[in-house]
């Protein structure tokens, strides 16, 4: 714990919760095999690759695919990394992840993959990525929703017109 003078004249103690990165970083790679690179929480079964990348930790995240990360690992509830940075609009871990060959329709259980998600946000460079490296374009989750459907959550023309020109139905 520090102390830490405020303007305002008093002292605040602040906790430090974070870990120090050269730490972090000795904890992701050292003795990583493959055991490690795939453990996954008890409950969510979340992995330290899907951890990172819902934290946005890019260098995290490209340090474990090269250890040997499953790009395609899910959570209990089928989510998968590449499909959290499509969320997230995370355009360049969607190209490091699909670099690492995750798999680009892989879907959640609801049915939706990637695509959806970042046509749902209004992901424009995270979309247009998706189909640059050939994501289905009629891909339908569930309730027979396509990434054309999904836009109109967003509101974003960018993402829109993108989809019509790869070819979306109307």
């Amino acid at each position: 714990m520090s102390i830490e003078k405020r303007s305002g004249g008093g002292e605040e103690a602040k906790c430090a919760w974070t870990i120090p990165q050269d730490c972090r970083e000795r904890r992701l790679v050292s003795g990583a095999g493959a055991a490690a690179l795939e453990r996954k929480d008890p409950y969510t079964h979340e992995t330290p690759l899907i951890a990172q990348v819902q934290l946005g930790e890019f260098e995290n995240a490209k340090r474990l695919l090269q250890a040997g990360a499953d790009a395609n690992a899910a959570t209990a509830g089928g989510e998968r990394a590449l499909l959290i940075a499509a969320k997230e609009g995370r355009e360049d871990l969607v190209e490091l992840l699909a670099g690492f060959q995750a798999e680009v329709d892989g879907c959640d259980a609801n049915g939706k993959t990637a695509l959806i998600w970042a046509s749902e946000g209004g992901h424009f460079a995270a979309a247009q990525l998706l189909l640059k490296v050939g994501a289905d374009i009629k891909a339908k989750d569930k309730d027979g929703r396509t990434s054309l459907h999904m836009t109109s959550k967003s509101g974003c023309l960018a993402v829109v017109q993108a989809l019509l020109k790869a070819g979306a139905d109307t």
